[in-house]
This record gives C-alpha cells, sequence and structure tokens, in this order.
C-alpha cells in the first residue's frame, strides 16, 4: 500500500510532453553522467550533495517502509542515511533509458552502503531513480527506491 501511495505520488510529478524530438541514445548517456555525478556529489557532500539532485517535488520510497515527498521530508527521511560519518552510500548506475515524452527517465544498477575503511557492508542491493529533465536542461531525480 505504502509503495502505491509513493506511484500515486509520482503521478503529480509528470510534466508535459516535450516539444522537441530526443535522441534515446543521447538521453540515455546523459542519464548515466548524471546518475554517476550524482552519486559523486552524495560521496563528497553528504545529505546535502544527495539533496541537490531531487527535484523540489521527488518522491523517496522505502520498500516496505514509509514514502516521502518534498525535501523536507526527504531530508528527515534520509538524515540517519548519512548521519554515521564512517559510513558511504555508494552506487553505480548499469542501465539508462529515456521515455518517449524526452523528459523522463529512468537509471538503474548496484548500490551499497559501506564502511569507508571498507571493512563492512551494512546494505547492498539494487536501485531504480526515475528522472525529470528541468526546464534549464539538468536532469532531477524524481522518484528513488532501492530494495
Amino acid at each position: 500500500m505504502r509503495i502505491a501511495a509513493g506511484l500515486l505520488a509520482l503521478g503529480s510529478c509528470t510534466a508535459p510532453e516535450a516539444t522537441t524530438p530526443v535522441d534515446p541514445a543521447a538521453a540515455r548517456v546523459e542519464l548515466l553522467a548524471a546518475d554517476r555525478a550524482f552519486a559523486d556529489s552524495a560521496d563528497r557532500h553528504g545529505l546535502e550533495g544527495w539533496m541537490g539532485w531531487l527535484a523540489d517535488d521527488a518522491v523517496r520510497l522505502q520498500m516496505g517502509g514509509p514514502v516521502a515527498q518534498g525535501h523536507e521530508a526527504i531530508r528527515r527521511f534520509d538524515d540517519g542515511l548519512f548521519a554515521d560519518s564512517t559510513m558511504i552510500l555508494r552506487w553505480e548506475p548499469t542501465e539508462a533509458g529515456v521515455f518517449d515524452d524526452g523528459r523522463h527517465g529512468f537509471t538503474t544498477g548496484r548500490g551499497a552502503l559501506v564502511r569507508r575503511d571498507g571493512s563492512d557492508t551494512a546494505w547492498a542491493g539494487a536501485y531504480i531513480s526515475i528522472w525529470r529533465r528541468a526546464d534549464d536542461g539538468s536532469w532531477r531525480v524524481i522518484l528513488d527506491t532501492g530494495s
């Protein structure tokens, strides 16, 4: 039920169809680069680096857990994830695609919450992020979840 609520919230995140054609291969490369930059930003700047890539109306889902929508709710939701300075959330996208409207896309990959010294892994799994192209042409995450 919580996932359904998050997906309903995602419906409020959609934008009108793009009016210019999009090269899917180029958009895929852009999305992979954006996701890698997102990971680097979170690695270097913690919660602030993470938040900087989220759209104002973004949704965070935790499988079987709570749903958070909007910057303040997501900041509270993810604060604990970044609170321990000895741990780091790392991820690498493995696939990306763009939807027909050219303004929305996705990335998927593998991620892990690991000790910075490499001695322990607290979580490892897969993720999917849904992205929307902002008016300035940049990509912003509108939905993020992992398992």
